[in-house]
């Protein structure tokens, strides 16, 4: 988009005279893009890890570094590993690494692979604490930070998608009598501001 505008604002200048304020403009967004993107090349791959009910974490970062711009770790790029869980309706699971955009099927794949189950007609499903269950689409991407909170990632044949239910994790008591706890001590107001707080973390941490 940046370059189509380039082309147009200089081909304007030529014809129409003048917009030197428009081409200088133009050409600081473009100085700034060409900054950015050697910045994402100089920082390689980065790698998360998303603990259970969390927001993602990302690892091996140097916070102290020199020029080190908190900013720029927020985001999470499409090309970035994450490390995440897939189980099993026995609630064993294998823990696997792919670029943040990776499809289901490749995910599907590789989780069948190495829980040793056949590949046929196996869906990718989010278990909710509730119970509720959620089968997500093949071409989906960014499969691990799309999970609801609380949401863990099961895989299981399409026959048996009934066998599946929350980890005891998902459903402990202490985790209910503690949350419980929490909203009866805080007002709807509060309680608004937080989840919208929780809710903008996720969302820019996620930029495929």
């Amino acid at each position: 988009v940046l370059k189509e505008l380039s082309v147009v604002v200089r081909e304007d200048a030529k014809t129409l005279g003048g917009l030197q304020r428009e081409i200088r403009l133009v050409e600081e967004l473009e100085s700034l893009e060409a900054s950015h993107q050697e910045a994402w090349r100089a920082e390689g791959t980065r790698k998360w890890k998303i603990p259970f009910g969390a927001t993602p974490i990302a690892l091996f970062t140097n916070e102290s570094a020199e020029g080190h711009d908190p900013a720029a770790t927020r985001e999470m790029r499409s090309t970035d590993d994450i490390i995440f869980r897939v189980h099993c309706a026995d609630h064993t699971y294998c823990t696997l690494r792919f670029p943040l955009a990776a499809p289901t099927s490749v995910i599907k794949r590789s989780a069948a692979d190495k829980l040793g189950l056949k590949q046929d007609e196996l869906l990718l499903v989010e278990v909710r604490s509730s119970g509720e269950r959620l089968l997500i689409p093949e071409s989906r991407s960014c499969v691990a930070t799309g999970l609801s909170i609380n949401g863990a990632l099961f895989i299981s044949p399409k026959e048996h998608l009934d066998a599946l239910t929350p980890l005891p994790e998902q459903i402990g008591l202490d985790t209910v009598t503690s949350s419980a706890s929490f909203l009866e001590s805080v007002s709807s107001q509060e309680l608004a501001y937080w989840i919208t707080c929780i809710d903008w973390e996720r969302f820019i941490r996620i930029h495929p």
